[in-house]
């Protein structure tokens, strides 16, 4: 049972205390863990230690990623080849109206799923991109703190894969980076996975050329 009579009695008690974001001195807003404006962050971004991701933030995992993906497309590999069909039909379901994610936002992740299919978005960079930002977690974990922040910057990054004049939407990027999640973990996790004992191949083999020779 509560301890509380009501809400108001909650937020007002709840609002005494300090945000939990390291550092910050503001109070917390409502019923939430943080202030108002790490509350705003937490909900568009899926984490209040930051704003956005940008194209710009992730353009070598990405490049390293479409390598691994081109590469196995190719041969032939079973697991790529349905990424990119899961992408593709989601992009066709969405030019003839029909949604392909179950959620709230449903019709609207439909409407810019078939903006992205009218700019002929490639379900390659679409695949390419969010095995990125799992590779990005990956190398990089002070960029994407947790899962809940992964899932928001694969869909805010994959509705934005093409011209987007509209203000960020929170719920937007979880629909559509849950949707991707749900259907895929495990070959983002293994395209990323395998960029890194890709590198780790090479630095091992740069290491033994350049080892101590004896005479």
């Amino acid at each position: 049972m509560s301890k509380y009579a009501n809400i108001q009695e909650a937020n007002a008690s709840n609002q005494k205390l300090l945000c939990k974001v390291h550092g910050c001195n503001r109070n917390r807003y409502r019923i939430s863990g943080y202030c108002r404006y790490h509350n705003r962050v937490n909900n568009l971004y899926g984490s209040p230690h930051h704003t956005r991701i940008a194209e710009k933030d992730y353009v070598i995992e990405f490049l390293d990623c479409i390598g691994v993906i081109s590469h196995n497309f190719n041969q032939g590999h079973q697991g790529i080849r349905y990424g990119i069909k899961f992408f593709q039909q989601w992009l066709d379901d969405a030019s003839r109206g029909i949604p392909s994610t179950k959620g709230k936002y449903a019709e609207t992740v439909m409407r810019h799923f078939r903006r992205l299919n009218d700019a002929g978005v490639d379900p390659m960079d679409l695949l390419s991109t969010s095995a990125a930002l799992v590779l990005m977690q990956q190398k990089r974990p002070e960029s994407i703190r947790d899962g809940r922040h992964l899932i928001y910057a694969i869909g805010y990054r994959l509705l934005r894969s093409a011209l987007y004049a509209g203000n960020a939407r929170g719920p937007l990027s979880r629909e559509v980076g849950t949707h991707v999640w749900d259907n895929l973990r495990t070959l983002l996790v293994n395209i990323a996975v395998t960029v890194i004992r890709k590198e780790q191949e090479n630095d091992a083999a740069l290491n033994a050329m350049h080892a101590p020779l004896s005479l």
